[in-house]
Parts: C-alpha cells; sequence; structure tokens
C-alpha cells in the first residue's frame, strides 16, 4: 500500500495547525506532528528571531521532523506535518521525502491576505510572534512570501485560500480530496532557483491575487524546465542569461507574449 506524507506551508497564523489538525480527525491511521512540539523538546520554543535558533534550533527541528516521519511510516499510512516549509521544499532533506519508494508527497500551501494574517497574529497575542509585528511586519511578510514563490513554482501543490474562518469544514474536503488524487511529485521537481522579490505592494495583495500570481510562476518555472530540456536544439531554446532570473513584475508580458505575463 502506497504510503502519504502531507507537508503544510504557509506563514505563521494563516490556519496551518488549525486545519491539519482538523484534518488528521478525517484520516485514520495518521500521525500530526507538529515543529513547535520539537522547539519545546529542544529548549528554544519561542525565540525564532535569535541567531541561535537559525542556526541551530532550526535546522535540528527539521532534520528531527523528517527523521520521525520516515519512522512513523512503518506504522502509520498517513504522516502530516506542521511545519514552515515555504523555503525548504527543494532543499536535500526534504527531497529525501519526495525520493521515498512507496510514499506519495501532498504539499499545502495554506494563505490568507496581509490584514487577515495581522488580525490573526494580534488576536492570538503569542510571544513567538515578536518578529512579525508593528514595523517588522511588512519586511517579514515580503521576505518569506518570496521564499514561497521560489519553491511553489517548482512542486506541485494546492493552494488553500484561509480567508474566512468559516471555510475550514470545506478546505478540509478539498485537501482530502487533493490527498487522495495526489501523484508523488519526485519526477517533478524543477530544481530550478527562480529569484523573485515580492514587492510590499504584492504582499497585501488579496489571497485570490497572491493565487494568481503564484500560478504565473509555476508556468514560469515549466517554461525554464522545458526550454533546458530542449538544449540540445539551440534554436528553440532562449538564451540561458534570459532564464535564470525571473521577471521583477507579474504584470509584464512573459517569453510567450503579451497576455501571458509572470
Amino acid at each position: 500500500m502506497t504510503k502519504l506524507i502531507i507537508i503544510a506551508t504557509g506563514l505563521a497564523a494563516t490556519g496551518k495547525s488549525t486545519h491539519l489538525k482538523a484534518l488528521t480527525k478525517t484520516m485514520p491511521n495518521s500521525v500530526y506532528m507538529d515543529k513547535d512540539d520539537i522547539n519545546a523538546e529542544l529548549g528554544q520554543k519561542f525565540d525564532a528571531a535569535s541567531e541561535y535558533y537559525r542556526t541551530v534550533i532550526a535546522p535540528q527541528t527539521y532534520q528531527i521532523m523528517i527523521a520521525r516521519a520516515k519512522e512513523s511510516l512503518s506504522s502509520n499510512d498517513i504522516v502530516i506535518l506542521d511545519g514552515y516549509f515555504g523555503n525548504k521544499l527543494t532543499a536535500s532533506t526534504v527531497n529525501e521525502l519526495f525520493l521515498m519508494s512507496g510514499v506519495n508527497v501532498a504539499v499545502i500551501y495554506f494563505h490568507s491576505s496581509a490584514a487577515k494574517q495581522q488580525l490573526r497574529l494580534a488576536t492570538r497575542n503569542d510571544p513567538r510572534d515578536n518578529d512579525k509585528i508593528g514595523d517588522k511586519y511588512l519586511p517579514y511578510r515580503c521576505s518569506h512570501l518570496s521564499d514561497h514563490v521560489r519553491e511553489l513554482a517548482q512542486v506541485p501543490h494546492l493552494f488553500i485560500n484561509t480567508e474566512e474562518d468559516s471555510s475550514l469544514e470545506q478546505n478540509i474536503v478539498s485537501i482530502n480530496d487533493y490527498a487522495t488524487q495526489c501523484i508523488s511529485a519526485k519526477t517533478q521537481l524543477s530544481h530550478k532557483i527562480i529569484q523573485r522579490k515580492i514587492t510590499e505592494e504584492e504582499a497585501q495583495i488579496s489571497a485570490e491575487d497572491f493565487q494568481i500570481l503564484l500560478k504565473q510562476y509555476e508556468q514560469y518555472a515549466r517554461f525554464i524546465k522545458t526550454h533546458e530540456d530542449a538544449d540540445k536544439f539551440p534554436f528553440w531554446s532562449a538564451p540561458k542569461d534570459a532564464l535564470i532570473s525571473a521577471p521583477s513584475s507579474h504584470s509584464i508580458a512573459g517569453p510567450c507574449g503579451p497576455g501571458y505575463g509572470f
């Protein structure tokens, strides 16, 4: 029987844990793993802004989580990982999951508008969010969304709009459907770094518009991969230096002409 690993991605306070805990209840023989629980085991639950956390605790946390996920597949059919995987999906440690024999991987991306995220951050008033509030908020959001666009453009995923709290039940249905039908992404990863800096204006667009932006960059990643595969036919390919960096704005025309804009 094919096993399943569900990887959650998304910013803080976008509903990842709320959705995944509810999802676990609908999936027999599944196990839920939370990055914050492992942080607590390592003695660094809240100080996510510290250098020690970034260089020591965070890498250890994800290494432990992935090791436990692999071990858990021997006794569980489904492993659900709750963490900040938005900048790690093509990293070698995470990529090991995509390459496992007999295991499918479903990536779920949770997203809400800046206004909704700020409201949720204020409501939960958690010390671990001190690096995401006030003047730090927009730089934080822009930086992380830039990472998300880069990674998610290369990895098949399901986009979940968490703007409305009332959509939880329907979102769980959508995730279950996607998990049931998902095809392992192990042969679909592009591994092509696409640098894309999200502007403050883009960071504050609606969840629906951000989903459109993300889809456009998925097309861009496929465009790059297709042309790399066709490099043995030079007259089919754009110059290498034209393919390395994504356009600076999704509003301009893409390589297929006006209207395709990335």
